[in-house]
């Protein structure tokens, strides 16, 4: 029998960047490491991702920000609400590639002396 999965927390900051934040989030969703939970920190944006984003997906957490905070405090928010054991924090403009969450929990698993 194998080690249980960790979780790994995906905090997203974003910031009226919907087209962005879809790619985004549909890498992580396509990720071969499948126990995370995605937490999204909605930065004032106009249109407010409370507004369209659970109709496209289900299972993320949404935080909504009246004030532009900016990505350091929004992380803090998003890492706030975390369960992870490991915390990706991730830009909205990014995609991650299908095995990078397997690949660093890899790492942090087995080599004892790695942080960042």
């Amino acid at each position: 029998m194998g080690k249980e999965k960790k979780l790994v927390s995906i905090v997203i900051v974003t910031r009226n960047r919907n087209k962005d934040l879809v790619e985004c989030l549909d890498s992580y969703i396509k990720s071969s490491y499948k126990k995370i939970e995605i937490i999204v920190l909605d930065n004032a944006s106009k249109l407010p991702v409370l507004s369209w984003l659970p109709k496209k997906y289900k299972g993320i957490e949404i935080i909504r920000s009246a004030k532009n905070v900016g990505a350091a405090e929004g992380r803090n928010k998003g890492f706030n609400r975390s369960n992870g054991y490991y915390i990706v924090f991730s830009d909205d403009d990014a995609v991650a590639d299908t095995l990078m969450v397997e690949k660093l929990v890899s790492v942090f698993e087995s080599h004892i002396n790695v942080g960042i």
